[in-house]
């Protein structure tokens, strides 16, 4: 399986941009809407959710496109 690449900006720039044209990026940017030079897949932008029945913070993403995308 090809992986998708979770990055934070400052990964992105030093090691990601430019390259690995033909893998899907997951932006964590907990502040803003996402701003890369290219799509991006999935969008972390919280660190902070909650969900019943654990007891911990959790992140909360963004799919950008269809389930059946990511599935494949």
């Amino acid at each position: 399986k090809k992986p998708i690449l979770y990055v934070t900006y400052a990964t992105y720039n030093t090691y990601i941009k430019g390259a690995f044209l033909n893998h899907r990026i997951w932006i964590r940017d907990i502040w803003k809407y996402p701003n890369l030079d290219r799509d991006w897949l999935l969008w972390q932008y919280s660190n902070r959710g909650r969900i019943e029945g654990i007891d911990t913070f959790v992140d909360i993403n963004v799919l950008q496109g269809e389930l059946g995308e990511l599935q494949k």
